[in-house]
C-alpha cells in the first residue's frame, strides 16, 4: 500500500484487521466476513505498526513469552530469532532502556515467531537503520516464499522478491465525484496479493471505487 500522509494506508490495513468499521462493502477471509467469525480471523494474521506495543518494564524475552501465550507460535527459538535481528546482547533488558530502532526489531520479533499465513504492517522502517530496513524486506520476502501473505504499507518504494501488488491510494481519490455518485454501489475488488484465502481461493475485500487504484 503506497500513498502520501493521510491518505488512508493505515486506516485500510486496521480495516483488514477488523479494527475499524468499513461504511461500505466487507472483508473475507478463506470466503467467510471476517466480522462472523472475528476471533478464528485474528488468529490468522501478525499486526507490526506504528507503535511497538511493548512493556517498558518487562525485557524482550519477557515481551516476546506472553505474545507467544496469546497466539499459535513456531517452534523456532527466541534466541534464534534475537541472533537473526542482532539482539543477543539486548534480550534480558528492560525495553525501556533500548533505542527506538531496537524496539522495533522487539516487535519485528513478534513477525517471526507468530505461526500464522498473514502479516499486517505498517510503515516497519520506521526508526531502522539502512540493514535494519534491508531486514524487513528479507523477512517480508521470505514469508511470502514460504506461501504466506503480507499487507505492507510504506511511503517508499521497496523491493520484495515474489509476487507482489501495489495499490496507490490519495486523499484526491477519496473526494467522492459527481460521476462517482451517480454510480450506484460500484466497487473495486481487491484479490491477488493482498487478500487470498490459505484454501487457494481469492477472498476479496469491496471498497467505493473511487478509493483506490491497482497498478
Amino acid at each position: 500500500l503506497k500513498g502520501k500522509n493521510g491518505s488512508g494506508k493505515t486506516s485500510l490495513l486496521q480495516a483488514m484487521a477488523g479494527l475499524l468499521p468499513l461504511e461500505g462493502g466487507e472483508i473475507s477471509w478463506a470466503g467467510t466476513p471476517i466480522t462472523r467469525e472475528p476471533q478464528v480471523f485474528r488468529g490468522t494474521f501478525a499486526w507490526f505498526g506504528h507503535r511497538t506495543g511493548l512493556k517498558a518494564d518487562l525485557s524482550p524475552r519477557e515481551n516476546l513469552r506472553f505474545d507467544t501465550c496469546l497466539r499459535a507460535s513456531k517452534a523456532t527459538g527466541v534466541d534464534r530469532v534475537f541472533a537473526r535481528l542482532g539482539l543477543e546482547r539486548w534480550g534480558d533488558l528492560p525495553v525501556r532502556l533500548l533505542s527506538a530502532g531496537q524496539q522495533r526489531r522487539v516487535a519485528l520479533a513478534r513477525l517471526l515467531l507468530a505461526d500464522v499465513p498473514l502479516w499486517l504492517v505498517d510503515e516497519p522502517f520506521t526508526n531502522l537503520d539502512r540493514d535494519g530496513r534491508q531486514l524487513v524486506l528479507d523477512i517480508v520476502s521470505e514469508h511470502i516464499g514460504a506461501g504466506g501473505l503480507c499487507a505492507l504499507a510504506a511511503h517508499q518504494d521497496v523491493s520484495i522478491r515474489g509476487t507482489v501488488r501495489r495499490l496507490s491510494l490519495s486523499r484526491a481519490a477519496r473526494q467522492q465525484t459527481a460521476h462517482d455518485r451517480a454510480l450506484p454501489k460500484s466497487f473495486l475488488r481487491l484479490r491477488g496479493g493482498i487478500y487470498c484465502s490459505p484454501g487457494g481461493g481469492p477472498a476479496t475485500c469491496s471498497i467505493p471505487c473511487s478509493f483506490a487504484r491497482w497498478s
